[in-house]
Order: C-alpha cells, then sequence, then structure tokens
C-alpha cells in the first residue's frame, strides 16, 4: 500500500522492519522482502513526484575543492536519485574489493565471490537485458562494428552495461502497491532515531511532515537506506544516547566520504584507420534489449605494479574544429588581442599539435582549393574528435568527511556539511592514468590524446565530481575501523543496519547502483533467515 504519513499525525505505526528511504537500496529490499512473512514499513521522505519544498531538505554546506550544490546530486521523491540516473553499470571485481599493500584503510571484508553471487539478481532488478561482461568482440560484432588495432598490454576494451535507465519509484510502484505485505509510507521525514539507554537497540523512529503532522514509529529492526550523504546525516542527528551520533563509537561516522573525481572534455584526435571500431566507445549503444558502450581501463597489473587506484576512460562525440586553428586564428590577433598576447605559449602548443588541421588550412588557403594534403574526416559518416573522460577510484581518506552545519533546514534540523579532499595518490592516478592511456592510444594508431599542461601541478580545478558519495558509514569486520559489519549491521547495535554506497570501504571507477542493489538483496536475504 501507498500511504501518506500526514494522515497518521500523533499516532505510533509498528511494523517487523522499517526501511527508511525509497531508493535503489531501499526499493530493491522491499521487493526481496514481498511475501517474507515480516510486516514492512518503508518510510519516503518524498513523495511521488518533484517537489521544491522537499528537495530544499537536501541544501547543505559544502566547503570542498570543487563547491558543487549539495541539492542538485540527489532527488528527494518516491525512486530516489535513479530519478536522474543515467543507468551506467558495471560490476566491482576481485582487485576492487582486495586490499591494497602501503594504502591503508582499503579493502572490504567480503569475498569479491560473496558479492557476485548477487549481480545476477541485481541486474536484472536494474534491467539490464542480456548480459555478458567479457564479450567485447562478440558485442562489437552484433552492432556492426569492426575490432580496434591490438593495444598495449597496459589498457584494457571492455564494456559498461546500461539500465535503460530504470526509474524505480515508476518501475516497482505498482509491485509495493500491490504486496500484502507492504507500507509505504510517503512524506515521512525521520528526524531521529531513539535507541535504548545503552544505544545497543532502536527503538523507535521520530517522523514529521512538512506542515505540521507527526508520528512514530516502531520496528523490530531498522535499515537506513536514505543514499551516501543523508544515512550520515541522520545517525549524526540521533544524539539522545550518544553525543557524538548514534552508531558512532569509533568517531568514523562521516569520514573517509569518497566519489569518482574526474577530468572531462579530453580531446583525442582520431586516426582515419581507427575511426569506425571507435563508434563502438562512444556513448550508448543499444543491441536488442541490451544497452552497452565501450570502455578502456588499464590492466590490473599495470594498476598493482604502479599503485594507482582503478579508472576508466569513456568518449563521446566532438566537435569538428580542433584547438589548433582557434588558436592560428587567436595568434593571428596577437598584435590587437591583449588575452591572446599572454597566451601565447599555450597557442603555439595547439597549433603543433594540430599541426595536420593547420597545414590543411593553410594549403587551401595558398591553393584556392577545398581539400588539404592530409586527411580529414568530417563528412556525415566520419569520425574526426571524440571527447575523452577519466573516472577514478578515491582513496580512503579520514579527513574527507561529513559533518553537520550550523545552518538549519525547514524543520530546524542542522543541514549537511562536506569537506571532500583528494590526497596526492589521487592525483597522481588521474595523471598518470591518462599519460600512459595517450601513449596506449598513439602505440595502437587510434590517435592523440590531448592532456592539459595543468595535469604537471596542482589541476584540482580541472576535477570534477560524479556525485557518487561513498564510504561514511564503511563496512569493517573490526568496529574499531567502520561503522557497519559484513551484514551491514551497524556494530554494537542489534537491530539497525545500513543498505547505501556509504558502507563501499573503497569504491572502484565504477558507477555505485548496481552494487548498491546487490548488497541490499544480499541483506534482504539476511533478514528472512535471522530471527527478529
Amino acid at each position: 500500500m501507498l500511504l501518506d504519513a500526514a494522515t497518521f499525525d500523533k499516532q505510533t505505526i509498528p511494523a517487523d522492519l522499517c526501511i527508511i528511504g525509497a531508493g535503489a537500496a531501499g526499493i530493491s529490499l522491499a521487493c526481496a522482502l514481498i511475501d517474507s512473512g515480516l510486516s514492512v514499513l518503508v518510510l519516503e521522505a518524498g513523495r511521488l513526484d518533484f517537489d521544491a519544498d522537499t528537495q530544499s531538505l537536501y541544501h547543505g554546506e559544502n566547503v570542498s575543492f570543487n563547491h558543487f550544490p549539495l541539492e542538485h546530486t540527489r532527488l528527494r521523491y518516491f525512486g530516489g536519485t535513479t530519478n536522474h540516473w543515467n543507468g551506467m553499470c558495471a560490476r566491482f571485481t576481485a582487485f576492487d574489493l582486495a586490499p591494497r599493500p602501503g594504502i591503508p584503510h582499503t579493502g572490504w571484508p567480503l569475498s569479491a565471490e560473496t558479492l557476485a553471487a548477487y549481480y545476477p539478481a541485481a541486474e536484472h532488478v536494474c534491467q539490464l537485458g542480456r548480459v555478458a561482461w567479457d564479450d567485447l568482440t562478440g558485442w562489437q560484432h552484433a552492432a556492426g562494428f569492426p575490432a580496434l588495432p591490438p593495444m598495449p598490454a597496459t589498457i584494457m576494451p571492455g564494456i559498461a552495461h546500461w539500465s535503460p535507465p530504470s526509474r524505480f519509484g515508476e518501475v516497482y510502484r505498482d509491485t509495493l502497491a500491490r504486496a500484502a505485505n507492504v507500507r509505504v509510507l510517503l512524506g515521512a521525514n525521520v528526524q531521529e532515531l531513539i535507541a535504548d539507554d545503552r544505544a545497543a537497540h532502536v527503538e523507535r523512529a521520530e517522523v514529521k511532515c512538512l506542515g505540521g503532522p507527526r508520528c512514530t514509529i516502531t520496528a523490530k529492526r531498522f535499515v537506513l537506506a536514505l543514499g551516501g550523504m543523508e544515512t550520515t546525516r541522520l545517525l549524526l542527528l540521533s544524539q539522545r544516547q550518544q553525543p557524538a551520533g548514534l552508531g558512532n563509537g569509533s568517531g568514523l561516522v562521516g569520514r573517509f566520504y569518497t566519489d569518482h573525481p574526474g577530468i572531462d572534455g579530453l580531446e583525442l584526435r582520431l586516426m582515419p584507420s581507427a575511426a569506425p571500431a571507435m563508434r563502438f566507445f562512444l556513448d550508448r549503444i543499444d543491441v536488442g534489449n541490451t544497452g552497452l558502450c565501450g570502455i578502456f581501463q588499464p590492466a590490473t597489473a599495470l594498476l598493482e605494479q604502479e599503485g594507482l587506484g582503478n579508472h576508466r576512460f569513456t568518449f563521446s562525440t566532438g566537435g569538428e574544429v580542433p584547438p589548433g586553428i582557434d588558436s592560428v586564428r587567436a595568434l593571428a590577433n596577437v598584435g590587437s588581442d591583449a588575452e591572446a598576447r599572454t597566451e601565447v605559449g599555450r597557442h603555439l602548443g595547439n597549433v603543433l599539435a594540430d599541426i595536420e588541421d593547420v597545414a590543411n588550412l593553410a594549403y587551401k588557403n595558398v591553393a584556392g582549393t577545398k581539400a588539404g594534403p592530409f586527411p580529414t574526416h568530417t563528412g556525415p559518416q566520419s569520425l574526426q574528435v571524440a571527447v575523452c573522460h577519466i573516472s577514478a577510484e578515491q582513496f580512503p581518506n579520514p579527513d574527507s568527511r561529513l559533518t553537520l552545519s550550523s545552518e538549519r533546514d525547514l524543520f530546524g534540523q542542522p543541514r549537511i556539511r562536506l569537506d571532500w579532499r583528494l590526497q596526492d595518490r589521487d592525483m597522481h592516478t588521474m595523471r598518470r592514468g591518462l599519460t600512459l592511456f595517450g601513449r596506449a592510444l598513439a602505440t595502437a594508431g587510434i590517435g592523440r590524446l590531448h592532456l592539459p599542461r595543468e595535469l604537471a601541478g596542482d589541476f584540482r580545478f580541472l576535477v570534477d565530481y560524479a556525485a557518487h558519495p561513498m564510504g561514511t558509514t564503511r563496512m569493517s569486520a573490526d568496529p574499531r575501523q567502520g561503522i557497519v559489519d559484513p551484514d551491514l549491521k551497524v556494530h554494537g547495535i542489534d537491530n539497525l543496519f545500513v543498505a547505501s554506497s556509504s558502507v563501499f570501504p573503497t569504491g572502484s571507477w565504477y558507477n555505485p547502483t548496481l552494487t548498491i542493489v546487490a548488497l541490499a538483496l544480499r541483506l534482504a536475504d539476511h533478514l528472512k533467515e535471522t530471527p527478529p
């Protein structure tokens, strides 16, 4: 049933299990518990559609090197952030879950085999269609594209699968509405979790609705599925029994915030012979009932040898005007353009990098012809420029963190405060990764990757975010090293669990949604097998 929390003003609502949050994790978990014999109550802060006042509760303070608005990265209504998810999916590997020599705080307390067992069901939930992760050649053939030239062993072409993308709130709304043992309470903003005197057992959740109504939820077990930021915020707000926040005896709630730092807009000048094959690696391709795209990623041996974080490269179609041509035009006006005079070095570098295009332009202007001596590829069936994007793993950093802000939301509650920090080893991963990838593309005869000069120094101003908050309630076998155990139960609290990317100890380069769903399905099995 789908119900309105405002109609339960001043009431107490019981359940066997209370799931707080109806995004990818909460909806997957609730659907997996249909017909489980458990009375399941799902609390969703928003309603079925976007509402500006509700969304404003996601505003926060961002003091990071990248001051992106926190409310732009998440959506607070039924379906959560899947309402603007792009759908890219990939599986975490054994390398991603293993400890890294010399890198503190790495390693998952789960085996790759344990996680892999839940990926097929998660792929079904995410509507991936036919899945074949390792069949690059087969997918290229099925889509009608030739194979790439042989690549150096340091770089591996591969694929990522795409969800339609599934808007979980739309896809699974009727399923939950029909479920006899599941109730979804809309407009239910959880303000605080109340535990017993020892902070060892959650007794109830206090709920408020915009406009005034309030209610209390009692349950035998609670699952926090509010996403990578709000899960952390709710624990920090729950201070009655533990002043530093519920479950925060280690002091680690909110620490180890990670995202996927990346750099976009890097141009790849393609060789004519490689352009047809590279079309497989541009954006999404649909083959039958399956969406996919080609990706490039470093070989595991290279990552281990160089101590790099995992990362991947994707491409999209680019423009037709090479930077060298724009620079020639700028240099032609250097006498009258003050800005051009200060950028002479950069423009000369662009000219040298795009010398074939510059030579063509000069030849055509002098000879009065439409064609130059070097091949060009600007026709409707050709490809000249591709735009490259790197997305990288961020290593765990306890100083990168979420805390509570002095700013207040519409309920008078402290907003979240983000201080996202990168380490030198994160910057090294991107710098070294791009350098090695550029060499590999040149060696294979695919093209020239233009790297910004700023990579030689501090290039944080070039780094963008992926809106994949992870790590702030990290999973660990040792209560001193994290917040939840391998079964996603909060250390020291017998009935509180977390289903969120916030439990990831490390995040590889992969979009987290598929793994979030896999962990939620594993938690569903644990809850069914373990009596409350």
